[in-house]
């Protein structure tokens, strides 16, 4: 781009079958602070639907392709 800076804000990454139907990865760097996130594309049943199910699913499925610190 003509007299403008051009700055890499991220990555995006397409993800393998998982069994958290996870199909993309994202990872951000903002200040000096890294975030991601990740897009689970699944049905869901109202009748039986689990928040804390869900987050600890999300929480997996980032670990696909970022590793936790202890």
């Amino acid at each position: 781009m003509a007299e403008s800076e051009v700055t890499i804000d991220g990555i995006s990454l397409s993800l393998p079958k998982n069994p958290f139907s996870a199909s993309a990865g994202f990872l951000e760097v903002a200040d000096k602070t890294f975030m991601s996130g990740v897009q689970l594309v699944r049905a869901v049943e109202f009748s039986t639907f689990d928040l804390r199910k869900e987050i600890e699913s999300f929480n997996e499925a980032i670990k696909i392709f970022l590793e936790p610190l202890q």
